[in-house]
């Protein structure tokens, strides 16, 4: 079966030197035609890393890519030059960014900044890029568009501006649309809107996302398939009833004990000890067994190696399918 997208063991990396930044080590995943995948992890993990790789916007921030194949419709990312990524970022690829409040640029109107991604990728007149952005505002829910079209980023609000990153990620009608922490720092009642609008999306048009979040409640209403992640590398993946119904990593166990519940109300919630290992200094052995409960001494000297358990499912641990 062919995939819409496939990532092979890629490795991402900041600096040069003996001793460069290893943000991303050896991550397989792949994305289906109409499919939600997610890619969940604390902050620091490589996630967001990994998102921008796909587009090669990671090479703008001082990040190469050291290794791996990034095969989108049979086609290899990483072969292609920049002249040739301009054309599928935006068009057959997009992105939702991760910060709406910094990602807009503040000295341009809502309305030019959407019709711009028209003007690039199609041959259209401004009159129509302009009408087609204004329906694509009222599309994603941003009510009085017209009015909307005109003002500048800071004159809305957090949601809107969101709205507004999403609209200009759909105006291209991209295959593969990238979501890095879409509902981070909006409200309980603004995040559900946006997840029923990405819901509404694919099924209108079929699109792929890959969802990059720390918060498990919302991979649960939206993902078919989930891939964890931690420190660099992916440690667990399987379909996200598997995962919800019986974790398997200590890491992954450790997210879940983390979540609030109805059935605990009286209980403090559990925490993972200690943080993110800092990427110049990864520990020897697996990257998680300084904040393992069940570490043993081979965790601290062996690196466990990602292996499938059964029916899919994958896991990196030494103590997990023996």
């Amino acid at each position: 079966m062919t995939h819409l997208l496939e990532v092979k063991d890629l490795r991402i990396q900041f600096g040069k030197g003996e001793n460069p930044v290893k943000a991303v080590n050896n991550s397989n995943f792949f994305i289906d035609e109409g499919k939600t995948i997610a890619l969940v992890g604390e902050s620091g993990c490589g996630k967001s890393v990994t998102g921008l790789s796909l587009l090669r916007l990671i090479e703008y921030s001082g990040g190469v890519i050291t290794n791996g194949e990034i095969l989108f419709e049979d086609k290899n990312l990483m072969d292609m030059t920049n002249k040739e990524m301009q054309k599928i970022r935006g068009s057959d690829i997009a992105m939702i960014f991760q910060e709406p409040m910094t990602s807009f640029n503040p000295v341009f109107t809502i309305g030019d900044q959407l019709t711009e991604v028209l003007l690039i990728h199609q041959q259209i007149s401004f009159e129509d890029a302009w009408l087609n952005a204004t329906d694509m505002l009222k599309e994603v829910g941003i009510p009085l568009p017209e009015q909307r079209m005109l003002q500048y980023p800071h004159e809305l609000s957090g949601g809107m501006k969101q709205r507004a990153m999403i609209a200009m990620a759909l105006l291209g009608n991209p295959k593969l649309l990238i979501a890095d922490e879409p509902t981070t720092a909006l409200d309980v009642t603004v995040q559900a809107q946006i997840l029923n609008l990405l819901k509404n999306i694919q099924k209108k048009h079929r699109t792929s996302i890959l969802l990059i979040t720390h918060d498990l409640s919302v991979v649960a209403e939206s993902c078919e398939r989930v891939y964890v992640m931690y420190a660099s590398k992916i440690v667990e993946c399987a379909d996200t009833v598997s995962l919800f119904k019986q974790p398997l990593h200590p890491y992954t166990i450790g997210l879940f004990n983390c979540l609030p519940s109805i059935n605990r109300q009286a209980e403090r919630l559990d925490t993972i000890e200690g943080t993110v290992p800092d990427p110049k200094d990864f520990p020897n052995g697996c990257k998680f067994h300084p904040r393992c409960k069940k570490a043993k001494d081979i965790c601290k000297t062996k690196e466990p190696p990602l292996k499938e358990i059964k029916n899919g499912r994958m896991c990196a641990c030494h103590f997990v399918g023996i």
